[in-house]
């Protein structure tokens, strides 16, 4: 052992500079390949905290026009599979809101669950204190622990009352029971849960157009699912309503692997691609290889440099078993130091890295798995490292060492230039997949939505609504307030809307075209006579909405989608049955087709509704660019009259709407890091790399020179070997990034194209990284003094 640690000893004095490099590049690998493992992880495992998960089911509401899938389900809905199908097992829906709460003094934004009493059986929520029935009473609650000190501070909450807006006004409730808080990876992170009945309508059962509640199935049961989702499926049969008549299926499925489930609209939690966690999952294995790879490299190059040392040691009577296990455990050692610099590393980028990936305050090493997979990174790399110096440099006879016939063996030079060609392959498919995704971000920013986005402002108004229509009374006066001070501020018009692009659009009809029955499902957004000069969203054919025409109340406006779906050449004399097969209107404008949504969705099939049927949520307001600062304090105090201290909410429709695209920046910026990462260790590998080589042909350096070689002649002598490394890698990535990008590409409705000059750009950075990396140590070779040369050798 103790000469295990001389020669450990020995073999970082020796290294020097180049031992360091070694460690440093392996440390930051796989301080890389943990942060993405401790995103993987986070995801992997969410709601695995849930008893009996296996037998938890999700109702998913698939649309028979387009496809569309959605965990928002019609109100009554649970209640009804209750009613007619019992003893299936626990039948729980809910839904969430981020509620205004108020208590004392002092206002919080909650977010809160309105749910069925049995929530908590489903989920199998213990309470710390309360009954489990708590919520069957109007007026309760139950609280997280740490909402409870959010709202009471360190009083005892069990008793206290709290004030809660929403449309139906402020509400009353008593805190009943307190649970723990949730786990910080779940997709049901509530703070606080209210009763179903306390929240909605008196006639609830019976409004089956008003959707967005999510249902929740626990089987008695497993292989109960599909008998379960059968009879689901015939409760439409028995609850007809005009609104969802043919309109929609039911499935069923698991909750394990819902929080995956990007294809499916969820109103309560945000999904993660599971191909997101794929490609990180392959981008910490080539972090990881390319790791690897250098402190082979480095490790071969050293051990290829001693060989006469090796020779001296096997003369002085040292097998080839006991050499082969020095240079494995002194490879491991350095391998667990690495681990050890790399855990440090982790520890310290922990933090930023889970604010740019929105991960809540989750621990790496909570899960025992993870001492497996540090351990498993440990016996890998040193086993790569390790393994070629011990079974091939210390085979040969201690003759063929100490004359130096083995100091350069053509086999491994060879297995040691693919190692290179392999991480600068990989380098190069992560600075491909970097510019595209920039790229494409780049391009939905920049795409023509068909309404103008910039100068836009919105006043989100619901909270106006503080008993029955009394927001349809109070909008129409802050509106003229606003208008009266407005235009010499910049204020150059008011609309009120149900809905903008970047928010939720909540409502949807089955429309049909009276001429053939053909139904055609659509989004539904009630407007007035201003909102399509505000947003600037040109009435293609017919006209706008007037507020002098009575008739225009029973008339609507469609989109460009929606007319040809229709297969309308023009919409003259054209109606369309809304609610009911019966109840016709005309159609009187069409507005071009605009973005709603992300770029990633396909632009929806839209019906325009004229206010007198619509309830506004939002104002917004088109503001001459640079008055801003005169605008904003105008709306903010014509609000503070009419809202009687409601809280303002404000924001530009630009922001809200690129806010969309927070994922995929979020994705460029770790894709970016981490390719930054990956060449930066391919220059690490580079670096090591050129030295061993100007090193090993120092004495043909010398003789070029004396015989006339000019420096740029030993220039491309030594550069030529990596500029022809670069071109393979390049070859080699080129088509694997191409069609990893093109099914990336495939997740967007609108994309921007594979240019040839992306790919141009990659190589033509990783051929400058390569050749910035190696020309310093052939400059230094090729201007060296051929004498100094020779006499080195």
């Amino acid at each position: 052992m103790m000469n295990i640690f001389k020669h450990l000893k020995h073999s970082f004095k020796k290294e020097g500079g180049y031992g360091l490099l070694n460690i440093a590049g392996l440390s930051i690998g796989m301080a890389m390949s943990l942060l993405i493992i401790l995103y993987l992880q986070y995801h992997l495992s969410f709601d695995n905290h849930i008893p009996e998960k296996e037998k938890i089911y999700r109702v998913v509401e698939k649309d028979r026009n387009n496809g569309s899938l959605s965990f928002g389900t019609p109100l009554p809905l649970a209640q009804a599979i209750r009613d007619d199908y019992p003893g299936v097992g626990e039948i729980a829906a809910l839904s969430s809101y981020s509620y205004p709460v108020t208590s004392g003094e002092t206002k919080f934004s909650i977010r809160a669950a309105v749910a069925d009493a049995n929530i908590f059986d489903v989920l199998g929520t213990k309470l710390l204190v309360g009954s489990e029935t708590v919520l069957s009473e109007p007026g309760s609650s139950v609280l997280t622990r740490a909402c409870a000190q959010k709202l009471f501070g360190q009083e005892n909450p069990m008793g206290k009352m709290f004030t809660v807006e929403n449309y139906g006004g402020e509400k009353i409730f008593t805190v009943e029971g307190i649970i723990q808080n949730p786990a910080v990876n779940s997709d049901f992170d509530f703070e606080m849960y209210l009763p179903w009945e306390s929240m909605n309508q008196a006639n609830w059962q019976e409004l089956w157009w008003w959707g967005g509640y999510h249902i929740l199935a626990k089987m008695k049961n497993t292989g109960q699912e599909e008998d379960m989702e059968q009879k689901i499926n015939t409760i439409l049969e028995r609850h007809k309503a005009p609104y969802i008549d043919g309109r929609y299926d039911f499935q069923l499925i698991p909750l394990k692997g819902s929080h995956f489930r990007t294809d499916i609209e969820n109103p309560i939690s945000t999904p993660v691609s599971f191909v997101l966690i794929w490609v990180l999952g392959v981008i910490a294995g080539f972090i990881i290889v390319i790791a690897c790879i250098n402190f082979v490299n480095l490790s071969i190059s050293q051990t290829e440099k001693n060989v006469k040392e090796t020779g001296i040691y096997k003369v002085l009577g040292a097998s080839h078993r006991s050499l082969a296990t020095e240079f494995l455990i002194v490879t491991f050692f350095k391998t667990v130091v690495a681990m050890g610099i790399a855990l440090l590393l982790t520890r310290l980028l922990i933090p930023p890295f889970q604010k740019l990936a929105l991960m809540k305050g989750y621990d790496l090493f909570s899960n025992p798995s993870v001492w497996f997979i540090l351990l498993g990174i440990i016996l890998i790399s040193g086993l790569l490292s390790g393994l070629y110096p011990a079974m091939v440099i210390s085979r040969p006879r201690p003759v063929e060492l100490l004359s130096g016939k083995k100091g350069y063996n053509p086999s491994g030079n060879v297995f040691r230039k693919s190692l290179v060609v392999a991480q600068l392959s990989i380098a190069t498919m992560l600075i491909i997949a970097s510019l595209f995704v920039f790229k494409q971000i780049s391009f939905m920013k920049n795409h023509d939505l068909g309404f103008n986005k910039n100068g836009l402002i919105a006043v989100n108004i619901s909270q106006l609504n503080g008993e029955t229509n009394n927001i349809k009374e109070k909008a129409p006066i802050l509106e003229q307030e606003i208008q009266k001070r407005g235009i010499q501020n910049g204020i150059k018009g008011i609309a009120a809307t149900e809905a903008i692009p970047g928010t939720v659009y909540k409502n949807g009809f089955t429309v049909f075209n009276p001429e053939n029955f053909n139904s055609y499902t659509t989004i539904s957004v009630g407007i007035d006579e201003n909102y399509a000069g505000v947003m600037e969203q040109p009435v293609v054919e017919g006209r706008n909405f007037s507020k002098e025409l009575a008739s225009d109340a029973e008339g609507i406006l469609i989109n460009e989608t929606l007319k040809k779906k229709l297969g309308w050449k023009s919409i003259e004399n054209k109606q369309l049955a809304i609610f009911s097969k019966d109840y016709k209107v005309p159609v009187i404008g069409v507005l071009k087709d605009i973005n709603i949504n992300s770029l990633a969705q396909a632009i929806p099939p839209m019906i325009y509704r004229y206010k007198k049927n619509a309830y506004p949520e939002y104002m917004v307001f088109r503001v001459k660019p640079g008055y801003e600062a005169k605008a904003l304090p105008i709306i903010k105090s014509e609000w503070g009259e009419i809202s009687g201290g409601k809280p303002f909410e404000l924001f530009t429709v630009a922001d809200k709407f690129d806010a969309m695209y927070g994922g995929e920046e979020r994705l460029s910026k770790i894709i970016a890091a981490f390719c930054l990462v990956a060449v930066l260790l391919s220059c690490f590998g580079l670096f090591s790399h050129i030295a061993f080589s100007v090193q090993r042909r120092t004495k043909e350096v010398g003789i070029r020179k004396v015989n006339g070689a000019s420096i740029s002649e030993v220039l491309a002598l030594l550069n030529i070997d990596f500029v022809k490394w670069v071109i393979i890698a390049f070859i080699i990535a080129t088509p694997i990034a191409y069609y990893a990008m093109n099914k990336w590409l495939e997740n967007f409705a609108f994309k921007t194209s594979l240019s040839w000059w992306i790919f141009a750009l990659a190589g033509l950075l990783a051929l400058g990284i390569a050749l910035l990396t190696v020309s310093w140590q052939s400059w230094r070779a090729a201007t060296r003094n051929p004498v100094e040369a020779l006499r080195y050798e």
